[in-house]
């Protein structure tokens, strides 16, 4: 019984035991599955990350054949060469190398493929894509050995990078323009400079001999030297200002000016040429623009005589209108039209279409003919642009040219107020306006309104003493004004008729008279008229006339004297003015000094900033010309020199240099100086200068 009892335990601790070996081995087998089930998860998880890293890729991806044979690839691969799916690209692409580059035998990297298994290589080459257009890529391929090291594929990646290598070329060409930009310039401000410098001396020269004794066959050489001289520098500013604009370094001033200043200088300019060539030159501005202006007028001035000489130079007879009237306002902007017309050649259709072009003339024969570099135009476009205008032209062959712009100014508040109160004198007074030409009837019409005058215009003699005496009783006229054509046609006659009239014998008569007579006296003796005015009218001019004879000149306050006397400066602050010259160029010396010493002023002369500075302090001077670049010491480092000492702290030191660039005057106001002009010099310019400087200088005395 102790046997069977013994037994059946060990029987039942076996069966338990097995049981649980079951048990475990179950547990184990689970596990084992469950470790399976997990890993192939994993593993499918791996791949499905790997195959959407794969597909979604901004990178193309690719592998790549021994033979060169893409063999896989994702979608941005595929996009990058240009095809719509993988599919597609694989089955195209039989030879990467010589399908895809555009020089094939430049990538040297396919050449090592299948020597050297462990390898990977990196470049940018041009690529095709399926179309033909090219761009380029960094290519970056890997070789893929098996476990035996054998070369199974090739792999790699693909980025298109046109954007950064057009981008880098884009500032390489850009740095590669601004040096060759930067060369240009500094070529054009040394040409400039040797160019101007004995330009200095013949205009210079030709001034001071035409001021001298000769004869009149003398003056006449000498004047044609001079008005060639100004020709071909005329011709240099152009080239100047022209590189200026296209490198983008020109700029323009924002100073308040006088529009009526304007045109009366544009009269000035082209009256003898316009007589010369017998053709009537008018000038007008509505009376809306006499606010003063807020702009750049030298260059507004470029524009309307490079207009108004073009007109001359293509106009053999008839008119040239130049006109400026109010376009629009708005705030404290305001926008001006101008207008010059002509009667001459006119222009085709065709040759209107590269009127604006550089170096480009209407036609071959026109620069034959008459001239020029093509470069006027082209500027004064681009001027134009820059006051926020536009250029135009309306023209017919044989029909004359009408060439307009707009351009847009700040508005000045300040009033003209000599000019306001020579009009307030005369406000309301009767004028008779003769004449037989509409433009010009236009013109003093227009002038007489704004100077608040009351005109009646008559073209006929018989209209005229009807005129006359229709208004005698109830509202007289205080002025007549004569014509010069109108004059020569019935103008003696009705002027000897009205002097023979008691009534109207006093009346003062003007005559408007061409510039080439230039005898004022005599053809008042001649004409018996009061007095004449030259044509083209300034409106200044007409207007002092006017004031002058009906006896209100003693009421009128002179603000500003005038600058230049029939020699030079007058003005007691001016006349007899200590001047130091700093200039090494002898010639210049010699050219500068003469035109100061005929103005009254007394001259010293320094070569260099070193004796200018010695001069100026063991000296009075009133005023320092300084030329800029000299030996020893420049005319920067000399006035920083004379800044540095409180006691010439109000010394006027104007520039007098042949360094003509707008970056030039930047230095030389930086530098201390308080002005800046230009050689060839331009006396006016610099008896104003001088003028108003020393001027200036004595009042803070």
């Amino acid at each position: 019984v102790f046997l069977a009892l013994a037994l059946g335990d060990r029987i039942n601790f076996m069966r338990k035991e097995r049981e649980r070996i079951i048990r475990e081995n179950e547990m184990i087998q689970a596990r084992a599955l469950q470790s399976e089930r997990k890993a192939r998860i994993d593993l499918e998880n791996a791949q499905e990350k790997y195959r959407s890293i794969f597909d979604n890729a901004a990178e193309g991806i690719f592998q790549l054949s021994q033979t060169g044979k893409i063999i896989n690839a994702n979608m941005s691969m595929a996009r990058l060469i240009g095809y719509s799916s993988p599919e597609e690209l694989k089955k195209s692409i039989d030879d990467f190398k010589k399908q895809c580059f555009v020089y094939p035998d430049e990538i040297y990297v396919f050449d090592h493929f299948g020597i050297t298994t462990d390898t990977s290589f990196v470049f940018e080459a041009q690529m095709y894509k399926k179309d033909l257009t090219v761009f380029w890529g960094s290519v970056s391929i890997k070789s893929v050995v098996d476990e035996k090291n054998k070369l199974k594929h090739y792999e790699g990646f693909l980025v298109d990078i046109t954007d950064f290598i057009e981008k880098n070329r884009a500032e390489s060409d850009k740095k590669i323009a601004q040096k060759a930009s930067e060369a240009k310039s500094m070529f054009l401000a040394n040409m400039s400079h040797e160019i101007r410098t004995p330009m200095n001396a013949i205009i210079g020269f030709s001034e001071l001999v035409l001021n001298t004794d000769i004869t009149g066959k003398q003056h006449g050489y000498v004047s044609k030297i001079r008005n060639s001289a100004n020709s071909l520098l005329g011709i240099i500013n152009d080239i100047l200002d022209f590189s200026k604009i296209e490198s983008g370094k020109f700029s323009l001033e924002q100073n308040s000016f006088k529009l009526n200043g304007v045109m009366n200088d544009l009269c000035d300019m082209f009256a003898q040429k316009a007589a010369g060539k017998n053709v009537e030159m008018v000038i007008y501005f509505s009376n809306s623009l006499l606010n003063d202006l807020v702009g750049d007028s030298l260059r507004l001035m470029q524009v309307l005589v490079n207009l108004v000489n073009n007109a001359l130079k293509f106009t053999e007879s008839g008119e040239i209108i130049a006109k400026a009237v109010l376009e629009s306002k708005k705030g404290e902007k305001i926008v001006i039209k101008f207008t010059v017309q002509d009667t001459g050649i006119g222009i085709s259709e065709k040759q209107q279409k590269k009127l604006f072009s550089a170096f480009t003339q209407a036609d071959g024969s026109m620069s034959r003919r008459y001239g020029g570099t093509g470069l006027g135009l082209s500027i004064s476009k681009k001027l134009v642009e820059m006051m926020n205008g536009t250029l135009w032209v309306e023209s017919k062959v044989n029909k004359g040219s009408r060439f307009c712009f707009t351009a847009e100014f700040g508005i000045d508040q300040t009033k003209d107020k000599a000019f306001y109160n020579r009009c307030r004198l005369i406000s309301g007074k009767k004028i008779l306006v003769a004449g037989n030409k509409s433009a010009v009837l236009d013109s003093l019409c227009g002038s007489a309104v704004l100077f608040g005058m009351r005109p009646t215009v008559i073209e006929t003699e018989q209209k005229a003493l009807f005129e006359l005496i229709n208004a005698f009783l109830d509202d007289p006229f205080d002025i007549i004004l004569f014509d010069w054509d109108f004059y020569l046609k019935y103008g003696i006659n009705t002027v000897d008729q009205i002097k023979k009239m008691p009534d109207f014998a006093a009346i003062p008569i003007i005559l408007l008279s061409p510039f080439k007579t230039d005898n004022s006296e005599d053809i008042i003796q001649k004409a018996f008229v009061d007095a004449t005015v030259i044509k083209p009218v300034k409106q200044t001019k007409l207007l002092d006339t006017v004031v002058d004879l009906l006896g209100f000149m003693d009421q009128v306050k002179e603000d500003v004297p005038d600058v230049l006397g029939k020699k030079g400066l007058n003005g007691g602050k001016i006349l007899n003015a200590e001047i130091l010259l700093v200039e090494d160029n002898l010639i210049n010396q010699e050219v500068a000094g003469e035109i100061l010493e005929g103005a009254g002023c007394s001259v010293s002369i320094a070569k260099n900033g070193k004796e200018a500075l010695d001069l100026i302090s063991n000296n009075h001077f009133d005023a320092v010309l300084m030329d800029i670049q000299m030996p020893v010491m420049d005319g920067y480092e000399a006035t920083k020199n004379i800044r540095e000492n409180l006691k010439f702290k109000d010394l006027p030191v104007i520039a007098m240099t042949a360094h003509a660039m707008d970056k030039d005057r930047k230095l030389c106001l930086e530098a201390g100086m308080n002005d800046y002009v230009t050689k060839p010099i331009d006396q006016k310019k610099l008896f104003s200068v001088l003028y108003y400087w020393i001027s200036k200088s004595k009042e803070l005395d």
